[in-house]
């Protein structure tokens, strides 16, 4: 199974050269390039954005934020 921080750095270095090959060369290069690498990213959940996942999840994430960003917060007004 892909998990982990090496496997996630190597697909958004794929996505980003994809997107330079398409800048420089055009689409239909970066769609040859992708085939070439048969590179098909499958992210193993559907919940990258808001609008795709359950909305008890996103509140979930949301308040865990929130308590982040209070900590952060507090440790920055103490420096």
């Amino acid at each position: 199974m892909r998990e982990g921080y090496a496997w996630r750095r190597i697909g958004e270095n794929i996505d980003f050269a994809l997107g330079v090959a398409a800048t420089l060369r055009g689409r239909t290069e970066a769609e040859e390039i992708q085939l070439l690498l048969e590179y098909v990213p499958q992210p193993p959940f559907d919940c990258g954005r808001p609008e795709l996942t359950d909305p008890q999840l996103v509140e979930r994430v949301r308040q865990r934020l929130s308590v982040a960003v209070h900590s952060i917060q507090g440790h920055a007004a103490k420096a």
